[in-house]
């Protein structure tokens, strides 16, 4: 049974707007960086958070693990694969 929409209160809107911003902006230093990065990190997963990697690990279900022993909250943290191409995020 789907869950019954409800409007957010001000603060979670205010939460999410932020944290939309911080992933956009991680997004685009990925992207800026994506060369480097797959160099430094080929075929592994990163974390970033704050235009800063705060990961890394092989298996993104272990690099998640490692994220909430680390963080309160993550839901402002962005990951990516350092494979052959980056990653669009169509928005």
């Amino acid at each position: 049974m789907p869950k019954k929409s409800r409007v957010l209160t001000e603060k979670e809107a205010e939460r999410f707007s932020m944290l939309f911003k911080m992933r956009r902006e991680d997004r685009e230093w990925i992207e800026r960086n994506y060369n480097k990065l797959k160099k430094n990190y080929p075929g592994e997963y990163i974390a970033v958070r704050n235009q800063t990697v705060v990961g890394i690990e092989k298996r993104r279900e272990r690099l998640i693990e490692n994220l909430k022993k680390e963080f309160d909250d993550v839901g402002g943290i962005t990951i990516e694969y350092m494979g052959e191409k980056p990653l669009k995020l169509l928005m």
